[in-house]
């Protein structure tokens, strides 16, 4: 099937991948020699690691949209922000590296 696209996984990638799902993967061999192995994934997972991948390289928030996701990194600059807002504003969500239990607000 035309369906999925194959993606090599370095091991940052896959640890964002195992982080989004909460599972430990077992790659099959890859095919590219900077890759810890190979994956068939469908072109809407894309962003969700996208946010998992940003999250886990030091950016504090990303901003997300069913095309495309934007990470803000400490420091970073406000202008893109506001520019990404202004053209998507209507389908964003946010997320950011912490977890809140919603029972007690506890974050994890």
């Amino acid at each position: 099937m035309s369906y999925r696209y194959l993606c090599d996984v370095t091991e940052q990638g896959k640890k964002a991948i195992e982080k989004l799902f909460d599972v430990e993967l077992k790659l099959p061999e890859n095919w590219n020699s900077m890759a810890v192995g190979s994956i068939m994934l469908q072109p809407d997972m894309l962003v969700p690691i996208g946010i998992f991948a940003l999250l886990e390289s030091g950016c504090t928030e990303v901003w997300a949209n069913k095309h495309a996701c934007l990470g803000i990194e400490p420091g970073g600059d406000d202008r893109i922000v506001e520019i990404f807002v202004k053209h998507y504003a209507d389908v964003l969500c946010t997320a950011d590296s912490r977890n809140v239990h919603l029972m007690t607000a506890g974050t994890t």
